[in-house]
């Protein structure tokens, strides 16, 4: 009697074969180069700031930053993720392929505008900036959504995650988009630290903490040779992450009970699924990456080792920040959750993904690039956190320059793999 066939999931599509024709290589494209540019732009404002950049989270200035990163770094660079793994495994294309195009446009308008208006250079309303910002994550969330839906029942753990993932993102905009107005002079329906809170919880757990761990359980296995991480281990992050975002969410209406510390409760409601971003999916993971075959040799490796090892630091920076009253903290949580934790896995994604074959395949060329970048990012991201620790300008300026050398050899590596041709057309 023939084995039962694995879920779908569970089966790698063969060498060199998709599951449904990918979208122009253009469009991921697009996003992988502009991600380098605003983490570049990042690294020079810390360089040329110095320290005041790093002093305190309501500073204008730390607040570029946090927008350069955020949104320029690792939301477009996970934009041309999401654009070149989906045809890969929910065998589905993004509808109206001409969307993505727009999505970019409206993403770097947007993001010019935000920065403009945050560094001071602009008097104008903040809206039209966020706007375009808006406008692209809607235009992404409705068309990658309705492509990772059409597989969400049968489409295993991978597609559910990101779907989830997609739909986080869609709360995190609706969010933004109340605090953006506020900064208009409109009324808000509540307080707005509780409102921030829920918002960059969603933002760093429910849409990047959601589809770092959705991905890696596609990309670990079929492009860098790992075991599949076990099914209960997958449902169980995916589950602890849901919860965790919909308890999150039942802050916003406890607001106005007189009983309830909404802040308190939105802290603790986010528990589960900060251990599952920041503890669990790591420890699986690593797990997975170590007994892989090409784990020592994989460029691309290091750097997820390497994200994966700073996640149980975000989390005790996010503790402190918790517990108590240091600036230094929240500044810390966010330097190592975004140039750390994700940045870090973004980068050897990435560098992965740019190869323009379908599936991605191995490029000698392309590790001996990525390796390259390896060592000043891990080196920002400690002399950054260093020098917010110790309050030090110089090691903070120094931290800026070292983000700037390894944005420019991301940026390198991209170009160089999206100039060799194909596997298939080579052969």
């Amino acid at each position: 009697m023939p084995p039962s066939p694995a879920p779908p999931d569970e089966r790698a599509p063969p060498h060199g074969a998709v599951s449904a024709p990918a979208p122009s290589n253009a469009v991921p494209a697009l996003f992988f180069v502009t991600a380098p540019l605003a983490a570049a732009a990042a690294g020079a404002l810390v360089c040329g700031v110095g320290i005041d950049a790093l002093r305190t989270g309501y500073a204008s200035t730390t607040l570029l930053l946090t927008h350069l990163g955020t949104l320029g770094f690792l939301g477009v660079a996970m934009f041309g993720v999401v654009y070149r793994i989906t045809p890969l495994v929910a065998g589905a294309t993004v509808p109206l392929s001409r969307s993505p195009f727009l999505v970019h446009a409206a993403l770097v308008i947007g993001l010019v505008g935000v920065s403009a208006i945050l560094g001071g250079g602009l008097d104008v309303t903040p809206h039209w900036g966020f706007g375009f910002v808006e406008l692209a994550a809607l235009v992404f969330v409705g068309t990658t959504g309705w492509a990772l839906g059409r597989r969400a029942a049968t489409g295993g753990e991978t597609v559910r995650g990101m779907l989830l993932a997609v739909a986080v993102l869609l709360l995190v905009v609706l969010l933004g988009t109340v605090l953006e107005r506020a900064l208009g002079g409109e009324a808000r329906p509540g307080a707005r630290s509780l409102w921030l809170q829920v918002h960059l919880t969603l933002a760093f757990l429910g849409w990047v903490g959601a589809l770092l761990a959705s991905v890696s359980w596609h990309v670990l296995p079929t492009l860098h040779g790992t075991p599949k991480i076990p099914r209960p281990a997958r449902r169980g992050t995916l589950g602890a992450i849901a919860a965790g975002i919909v308890l999150c969410l039942a802050a916003l209406p406890l607001e106005a009970t007189e009983h309830v510390e909404a802040g308190a409760f939105a802290t603790l409601a986010a528990t589960p699924a900060a251990l599952a971003v920041w503890v669990w999916h790591p420890w699986t993971a690593a797990r997975a990456i170590a007994a892989g075959p090409r784990s020592r040799a994989d460029a691309g490796l290091r750097f997820w080792r390497a994200g994966l090892a700073t996640a149980p630091l975000v989390l005790a920076s996010g503790a402190w920040a918790a517990l108590g009253d240091d600036p230094r903290a929240a500044v810390l949580f966010g330097w190592l959750a975004v140039w750390g934790w994700a940045g870090l896995i973004v980068h050897g994604l990435v560098v992965r993904l740019a190869p323009p074959d379908e599936p991605p395949s191995d490029d000698p060329a392309s590790n001996a690039r990525a390796r390259r970048g390896f060592v000043p990012h891990v080196a920002s991201v400690a002399v950054g956190a260093a020098a917010i620790v110790l309050v030090n300008d110089a090691l903070a300026r120094t931290a800026g320059g070292l983000a700037v050398i390894a944005a420019g050899q991301l940026l390198f590596a991209i170009v160089g793999a999206r100039r060799r041709p194909p596997a298939s057309r080579a052969a």
